[in-house]
């Protein structure tokens, strides 16, 4: 009787070691699949432009416009210098022209690699002309750009 027991048991015992074997295996392979290096980005680092809006209605006031656009577009990209910062806000009033713009980069990008994709941002709204705001979305930034004609009678 009591070698029958122990058949069973033994029998039980190469059950286990085969299911238990099993698993280890399905382990090792959801390891070296989990192990496998990831790149959240690729390496050649190349910034793809997903959006680019430009406002319908040109400015009127082209020339204090520009001047106004140039002078907030200095101050984003100097706030963006900070390696702390990747949200910056800005604006600029002269002659009632009311320009405010921000930009936002990625948190994982360098402080070189923000600035690289907010240059490539800023030539972008080149292509508005003289469009009164616009909105272009990369990878790794996007801008925002608003114009608004303050009449003076209304700040009197």
């Amino acid at each position: 009787m009591s070698l029958v027991t122990m058949g069973k048991n033994a029998q039980s015992f190469n059950t286990i070691i085969r299911i238990s074997s099993w698993k280890s295996g399905m382990v090792f392979l959801v390891f070296i699949i989990i192990a496998k290096q990831v790149n959240s980005q690729s390496v050649d680092k190349n910034n793809t432009l997903l959006r680019r809006y430009c406002r319908p209605y040109q400015s009127t006031y082209g020339e204090s416009y520009l001047s106004n656009v140039n002078t907030t577009f200095s101050s984003l990209q100097r706030q963006l210098s900070d390696p702390q910062v990747y949200y910056a806000f800005a604006q600029t009033t002269i002659n009632g022209d009311f320009v405010y713009a921000f930009a936002l980069c990625r948190v994982y990008l360098s402080t070189s690699r923000c600035l690289a994709c907010f240059e490539s941002a800023v030539n972008e709204t080149k292509t508005c002309g003289i469009a009164d705001g616009g909105n272009i979305i990369y990878d790794d930034c996007s801008i925002r750009l608003v114009h608004i004609l303050i009449l003076y009678f209304l700040l009197k």
